[in-house]
């Protein structure tokens, strides 16, 4: 993961940067080295909206080439009114790394028989995330930091309903004074389930629950 802060002045884009890196490495996610290419993009505007549809003009890969990535979805991630809104790319790999773009007219070869474990697996190429300055009002940059790397470290749905989970993702959904000061144990134990364990491993969600409860369990 490499991530990039804009928008923000430097002193608080390097804290933002520093946080979310911190937050990371305590998951196990791999973070490349300080000269990286950015894969994980974080924004801050006042107008989003303009930003994002000059930035599409201009960008023509901006939402990637699979063919999921229909027009419907680019208009609703466009003129989304939420503070914060994430856009993820990715692309189909192999059981054993390989590249297989998006698949469509192709076979994997190397493709096995089994139960056990997924043939292919979609691996997050890229991400962006787009804070609206004006509507993320009245949340301090500890609350940013810890929402933007809840979704920056994991794929979640813009409609992801963690119900009573005492979660960050509840930041935008809760009164002001209601609202999840960081990260919680919930949270750091499910970014830690979710890099301790196999993405190809079809038994994978089971296996965050036990990681979770075993995590959350008193020492």
């Amino acid at each position: 993961m490499c991530p990039l802060v804009a928008g923000l002045l430097r002193e608080d884009g390097e804290y933002i940067l520093a946080r979310i890196s911190k937050i990371a490495a305590a998951a196990g996610a791999p973070l490349a080295s300080e000269h990286c290419k950015p894969n994980l993009y974080i924004v801050f505007s006042a107008n989003p909206d303009a930003l994002l549809k000059a930035w599409n003009k201009r960008d023509v890969w901006m939402f990637g080439d699979e063919p999921d990535q229909g027009g419907t979805k680019i208009r609703k991630f466009l003129n989304s009114n939420s503070p914060i809104r994430v856009w993820y790319n990715a692309e189909l790999y192999s059981d054993e790394g390989a590249p297989l773009g998006n698949m469509e007219g192709r076979t994997n070869l190397r493709a096995r028989a089994t139960r056990i474990v997924f043939n292919e697996t979609r691996d997050l190429t890229s991400a962006l995330i787009m804070v609206d300055s004006s509507r993320a009002r009245g949340v301090n940059f500890i609350q940013l930091a810890s929402y933007i790397a809840m979704l920056g470290l994991a794929e979640i749905r813009a409609d992801a309903d963690v119900a009573d989970a005492p979660s960050i993702l509840h930041l935008f959904s809760r009164s002001e004074n209601d609202r999840p000061p960081g990260l919680s144990s919930w949270d750091e134990a499910f970014l830690k389930a979710l890099y301790h364990t196999e993405q190809t491993d079809k038994q994978q969600l089971g296996e965050i629950k036990t990681t979770m409860i075993e995590g959350l369990l008193p020492k």
